[in-house]
């Protein structure tokens, strides 16, 4: 299963999930779940039904409500997710408990090397990953470091990618600078923010999948951000999947772009070309 959706029918994929599980039950199905980008909203549901999940470099996996309108009660929603659990799977607690955080916006999580529900954050207040109001949504690196997930793409997968030698060797060099330049620009969350702009100089894009402009501004964001390499760190933060942090940081229209000093905010500003941006950055670097 390759994932890569932030949207769909919660109820069709639910039901589907269950036939799955049915399958696996019987013995006569492996999933092996592959999360491109996203796993968010209805298609957060398959990788609980994995035998193995790969994550790619900017992968998301969580909130399995999102953009349902509240389709499914979330008592019923979790009970349903937590059942889709086969009773052998490794580390089966821990995914009971990503249920519930990923289905339940009651729910505080920390991160402090392990996962934690709590009610009072308390000690905790500055390792929390998913407040209340919000459900949980985790990163490439919180799935890794969690041991729920291996980096890279299933072997399986890799064999039925067909071979390309038909492509002229220009087509190849500028599909290889292409990956370069978003490589570039790193997607962080809400826990990462803090410490990804700590020091130096730190560009964040504040952007949202729906925007249409926020669109435009990719290739001219991944351009800069390879151009710059080694002397500004670029990153990217989808509001959607973090409410505290926009409404902590006074976002209120998208795309908006914060430089960054030393963890400070220097300056702020909305889409432009390519020639404005290289120079209200540089004008950071040379103050």
């Amino acid at each position: 299963v390759l994932l890569d959706s932030s949207s769909g029918d919660l109820e069709s994929v639910v039901k589907f999930g269950k036939i799955l599980s049915d399958l696996k039950k019987n013995g006569s199905l492996k999933i092996v779940v592959y999360i491109e980008n996203n796993a968010v909203g209805p298609a957060a549901v398959f990788p609980f039904l994995a035998d193995e999940i790969y994550v790619g470099s900017f992968a998301l996996w969580g909130d399995v409500s999102l953009g349902t309108d509240g389709i499914i009660p979330v008592n019923i929603l979790k009970s349903t997710i937590t059942s889709l659990i086969a009773p052998n799977m490794p580390k089966r607690d821990l995914f009971n408990l990503l249920a519930t955080a990923m289905c339940d916006p009651e729910r505080i999580v920390v991160y402090d090397g392990s996962l934690h529900l709590v009610s009072n954050p308390g000690e905790f207040s500055d390792k929390i990953i998913s407040d209340k109001g919000e459900n949980l949504i985790l990163n490439r690196n919180q799935m890794l470091s969690l041991g729920i997930a291996k980096e890279g793409t299933p072997p399986a997968l890799s064999e039925q990618i067909p071979e390309e030698s038909g492509r002229s060797n220009e087509v190849k060099e500028k599909e290889s600078q292409t990956v370069e330049k978003a490589l570039a620009v790193q997607s962080i969350n809400q826990s990462d923010f803090d410490n990804f702009i700590h020091s130096g100089i730190t560009v964040i894009d504040f952007y949202a999948d729906w925007c249409g402009p926020c669109k435009k501004l990719v290739p001219v964001y991944r351009e800069l951000a390879h151009d710059f390499e080694g002397k500004v760190k670029f990153g990217k933060i989808n509001i959607d999947y973090a409410r505290t942090l926009i409404d902590k940081k006074n976002v209120k229209k998208i795309p908006t772009i914060i430089l960054f000093k030393d963890g400070q905010e220097i300056k702020r500003r909305g889409q432009g070309t390519k020639s404005e941006l290289e120079e209200w950055i540089n004008s950071a670097i040379t103050e």
